[in-house]
């Protein structure tokens, strides 16, 4: 500022670049001060400076979004695209990621008819112009099949849950923590459907494959458990369920407060096992 005109591009760099660096340290009412005065600087001193001002917009934006200020980051990300638009090429890779993160917005907002809109776009998007990146594809099938999922529309969320596991079991190494929480996911979807014998049979497969690669993870074992004694539950197979039950009353007891509201509800599961036994 001492050295340079005061509407040299420089400066605008590196008022960006200490709002990155605030950011990245958790200082967000620093990195909002800072990232607003970058964006107006270069809206003001180079409006055709597309990636400069969407570097800004991004720092805006996330600073928003920690700060759980989605209504304020949204109009931000919504701007970002835009910009990404018109200065990338059609099929560029980041047009797709700018996408996703407007779906993921959407879907945060509860805007769903705009989070299926763009989720479907970004699935097409990947599709098209990255076949084998299962990593993005995954993730757009995920966000689409949440929000179908939030509008109750589970018959049209299932098959892209089961897309979804398919894409990880290419993707990932056999063993990944993953995997076990996308077969949780689908025996959880298959249950609320009231398909149980997909979901008894996905349920023990997850169970399973989360005992043998991370037996540590209490959260999702218990989900797991939880899911496939609800399948026992509704099959009228008592016997079955009570075992998980005490199994998962056990699991939160060790994971969670001792007051937690979870340990409750597992005690009145297990209540309801021994009473129709």
């Amino acid at each position: 500022r001492k050295a340079l005109p005061k509407d040299h591009p420089k400066i605008g760099i590196t008022l960006c670049n200490v709002a990155c660096a605030y950011f990245e340290l958790g200082m967000y009412n620093k990195a909002e001060k800072m990232a607003k005065e970058s964006l107006a600087f270069f809206k003001r001193v180079s409006p055709h400076n597309h990636t400069e001002i969407g570097r800004a917009l991004s720092i805006l934006a996330s600073t928003y979004d920690q700060l759980a200020r989605r209504e304020d980051a949204l109009p931000l990300w919504e701007e970002r695209l835009r910009l990404s638009r018109k200065a990338l090429p059609k099929d560029h890779h980041k047009i797709g990621e700018f996408i996703y993160n407007l779906a993921c917005k959407y879907f945060k907002l509860r805007m769903h008819a705009k989070a299926e809109k763009m989720a479907k776009e970004s699935l097409a998007f990947f599709k098209r112009i990255s076949p084998h990146n299962h990593s993005e594809i995954g993730r757009a099938l995920s966000i689409l099949a949440s929000t179908y999922d939030q509008l109750e529309r589970r018959a049209d969320a299932l098959p892209l849950w089961e897309e979804s596991l398919r894409l990880r079991r290419r993707a990932l190494p056999k063993n990944h923590p993953k995997i076990g929480q996308c077969m949780c996911n689908l025996a959880c979807k298959y249950f609320k459907l009231g398909m149980n014998d997909k979901a008894e049979k996905t349920a023990k497969q997850s169970l399973a494959f989360l005992k043998r690669v991370s037996p540590q993870n209490h959260t999702e074992i218990d989900r797991a458990l939880s899911i496939l004694a609800s399948t026992y539950n509704q099959l009228e197979r008592h016997d079955d369920a009570l075992p998980l039950w005490e199994e998962s009353l056990r699991l939160r007891r060790k994971a969670l407060p001792k007051d937690h509201p979870k340990i409750g509800i597992t005690l009145c599961n297990v209540a309801c096992a021994y009473f129709e036994l």
